[in-house]
């Protein structure tokens, strides 16, 4: 698993180049995302352990998303490219979620994340975040009962050590990586699109979630 890791990062710090552009910044993070998702398989590959996600289970999906900055401007870009009656209807959710989700702490959210489909499938599935790949459980039950995954410890510390890594890499260029919550940042992005640009010279464009977690 180590080696692996290793692995990942070089990969991300390629993507991130000598001298990022602000695209180059956002476009990288995809980098985790494949990382986060490479790890999982891994694992089950080496350890023959089944996790209980499935498609259609979306106990986990009314949980908060803490994302980070260039997570939120990649999946920004996502939306972007989908036909302007989608986004419309993407951004009416975000909204009335961002009235919701507005100051509320971990523990005293539950709500069905705005991407969520009618048919409890991801409507963002191909660019979710790190948050939401790596929030893998090895019983329903678990989720049901506890809000929580029932986590695998070894790759749960893969995966913490894989987004440490890649905030190190990030925050070596200057940029800002506090985590934010979900939809309020995405529907930041979509009605500002200057947000991207700030943030890739070093501004910090996103409130903290509001237990002020600081990386």
């Amino acid at each position: 698993m180590d080696k692996l890791i290793k692995r990942c990062i070089s990969a991300l710090k390629k993507k991130l180049g000598i001298k990022s552009t602000s695209k180059n910044l956002v476009h990288a993070i995809s980098a985790l995302q494949e990382s986060t998702d490479l790890i999982t398989k891994h694992r089950v590959t080496e350890s023959n352990i089944t996790f209980a996600c499935k498609k259609g289970c979306a106990h986990c999906c009314n949980l908060r998303v803490e994302v980070l900055p260039p997570e939120v401007f990649y999946i920004a870009s996502h939306i972007k490219s989908l036909p302007q009656a989608h986004q419309q209807v993407l951004v009416k959710n975000l909204e009335a979620h961002s009235v919701y989700a507005a100051g509320l702490a971990f523990v005293d959210y539950n709500k069905a994340c705005p991407f969520l489909t009618a048919q409890a499938t991801c409507g963002i599935y191909s660019v979710r975040p790190h948050k939401c790949r790596s929030n893998v459980s090895l019983s329903v039950e678990g989720c049901i009962a506890t809000r929580g995954a029932t986590e695998d410890s070894v790759l749960n510390a893969a995966h913490i050590r894989l987004a440490r890594d890649t905030i190190d890499l990030y925050k070596n260029k200057n940029c800002v990586m506090h985590p934010t919550e979900l939809g309020q940042s995405v529907l930041a992005v979509l009605k500002d699109e200057s947000l991207e640009i700030k943030w890739a010279n070093g501004e910090q464009v996103f409130g903290l979630l509001p237990e002020k977690f600081m990386f």
